[in-house]
């Protein structure tokens, strides 16, 4: 592998923080920390800072503003000028390289880059494409179909990050995937669960300082959500789910953190005259793991979006599950979490992750696990002494998996326990790193 050189396509951290920009960012670090780095190259937008760094990551940025004079003729120039940047490196690559496009929407330029190398500087390369979310099966591949499944289908290599999901829905649709094989995305929590393992007084500060911002009282518990507000993120079952049952405790307040503007004021009609249900303010990354430890769960109320027979957008596995087990090594948090789209797959890693990490493997069924509800109404699923799994759109299930987790203490405590022992033995950086490098081995070997 370090005889290949690896040229990424990707968002920068220091632009745009979603899912593939930090997952991206993740496994860069993870691998420059732990000498399993090849030789990277990063094509990327103009960065607006240089706050976050990438360590031993070659940056070449392109400039995303259109040239006034070019864009009528050329609508397009953007992705010209990153192919045209990224040709740039053939002096500096290997013979052999791997261009890699973190998600969908960088594969026309990695395809075109790779088809050009191969054509014009007889490099031998091969073409990566990272599928993250649902953008693998969903709204990409529905607006742009032709386009997408064409270079899918013709890249060396689809990895689908996260859980097999994705390769489910791409098989449903007879899409072949004999060349897709499945991966998490690292997440890096080792350093900030040891943080805070150094100086505990940290959970203590967090929880502080968030019970005066928004005039918690201090014997209060607290149900906490992080994510987007967006449609599909789900708060809003959340927040019904909230209604139903804060007239039963009256020590328990709802939090609910979170970025972008989607769904925000659907949120504050429904909270309404609610005082207990508290909207906060984007939540700094340094009170991220402190505040999650501080709640008794930490809830994923994600939903899938169809349209008609085609699924349009869904969690392949939400990283936050990854975040709050981990979390819980330090707290007493609980993970709640639908039963949507990738996120039952997160429970059961050791059962298909070794296999299904491999090109072209089978695909593992969607994990079942037992229903300890006794509310008609809801079920809530215990997910392998791991975590509550409820239905999706269902704000009666959670209403009924926190009434769970709040009468039955012991289980809470099994539930957190065994969270934790999961996260390091299934989650560690360095693991999903070295599962990564393998699979990307096995293109280079091809």
């Amino acid at each position: 592998m370090m005889e290949t050189s690896i040229v990424r396509f990707a968002d920068s951290v220091n632009n745009h923080i979603s899912g593939p920009s930090v997952a991206n960012w993740s496994l860069l670090v993870t691998q420059a920390k732990t000498n399993l780095m090849p030789e990277t190259y990063m094509v990327t937008y103009k960065e607006r800072s240089k706050k976050i760094k990438y360590p031993k990551v070659k940056m070449l940025e392109v400039e995303l503003k259109q040239d006034k004079a070019v864009a009528a003729r050329m609508p397009a120039q953007p992705h010209f000028n990153t192919v045209e940047k990224a040709l740039g490196l053939v002096e500096s690559l290997s013979s052999k390289v791997i261009a890699v496009a973190v998600s969908g929407k960088y594969s026309p330029q990695a395809d075109q880059f790779c088809s050009i190398l191969k054509s014009n500087y007889n490099k031998d390369c091969k073409l990566v494409i990272e599928g993250h979310g649902s953008e693998v099966c969903g709204y990409q591949l529905l607006n742009f179909e032709n386009l997408y499944k064409n270079i899918y289908k013709r890249a060396d290599l689809v990895l689908l990050m996260e859980t097999p999901f994705a390769k489910l829905m791409f098989e449903r649709n007879k899409f072949p995937t004999d060349n897709m094989a499945v991966c998490p995305t690292v997440v890096r929590w080792e350093d900030n669960i040891k943080k805070i393992k150094e100086n505990p007084k940290i959970i203590n500060n967090v929880r502080e300082k968030y019970y005066k911002r928004y005039k918690i009282p201090p014997n209060s518990e607290f149900v906490l959500t992080i994510g987007r507000f967006q449609q599909e993120k789900g708060h809003k079952y959340l927040v019904l789910a909230a209604k139903k049952i804060l007239k039963e405790y009256p020590h328990l307040y709802f939090l609910l953190g979170g970025s972008e503007e989607g769904t925000i004021n659907e949120i504050k009609k429904l909270i309404g005259n609610e005082k207990r249900i508290k909207l906060l303010k984007e939540i700094p990354f340094t009170d991220f793991y402190a505040l999650i430890a501080n709640s008794i769960a930490f809830v994923i109320p994600s939903i899938e979006i169809w349209r008609g027979e085609r699924i349009y957008f869904a969690e392949t596995g939400p990283r936050t599950v990854v975040e709050a087990l981990a979390a819980g090594i330090v707290g007493k948090n609980i993970v709640i979490a639908s039963a949507s789209g990738g996120t039952p797959w997160k429970f059961n890693m050791e059962e298909w992750l070794l296999e299904s990490s491999k090109v072209g493997a089978q695909t593992p069924e969607k994990p079942i696990y037992k229903n300890i509800s006794t509310n008609k109404k809801a079920s809530v699923y215990k997910a392998n002494n791991r975590a509550l799994l409820v239905e999706q759109k269902n704000p009666e299930a959670i209403a009924e998996a926190i009434r769970i987790i709040i009468e039955d203490r012991e289980l809470a405590k099994q539930l957190n326990k065994e969270g934790g022992r999961y996260v390091k033995e299934w989650y560690g950086s360095k693991k999903i790193t070295m599962i990564y490098n393998r699979i990307l081995k096995t293109v280079t070997n091809s």
